[in-house]
């Protein structure tokens, strides 16, 4: 076991591939098409750990239980230092934001980085080194 987890989606699972290629570890605990409702079990399957990354929203469809989805797993938590990773759908992205702000939590905006399709960042490299800040 690491002190860091990485829950999510697709991203958080090539995030962990980047992680990896430059000497971080983590559990990862994320799968393809995750929303924002499997976070729970995630949590439940593998705990919390001292830092987690989230990578939450992109495959939610815009509605109200985004973000009662998003406070259960946060809460669920407790006092792990967390950085969420913001899709770049603006209106997920928007309501990830509000829950990291409730809960004085990191976040990095994937609309500053560059992608082919807009839901994946081009280089999990450069998602990576924005992560390690």
């Amino acid at each position: 076991m690491t002190d860091c987890l990485l829950l999510g989606d697709s991203i958080a699972l090539g995030l962990a591939a980047a992680l990896k290629a430059g000497g971080i570890a983590c559990d990862v605990a994320a799968r393809v098409g995750a929303r924002s409702a499997d976070l729970s079990r995630q949590i439940a399957a593998v705990g919390s750990r001292p830092v987690v990354v989230l990578s939450a929203g992109t495959n939610d469809p815009p509605r109200a239980d985004l973000e009662a989805n998003l406070i259960g797993s946060r809460m669920a938590l407790g006092r792990a230092r967390v950085v969420w990773i913001l899709p770049y759908r603006r209106q997920s992205a928007y309501a990830v934001t509000r829950i990291a702000f409730r809960f004085g939590d990191d976040v990095v905006d994937l609309a500053q980085l560059p992608s082919r399709d807009r839901i994946h960042p081009a280089s999990y490299r450069a998602l990576a080194e924005r992560i390690r800040r």
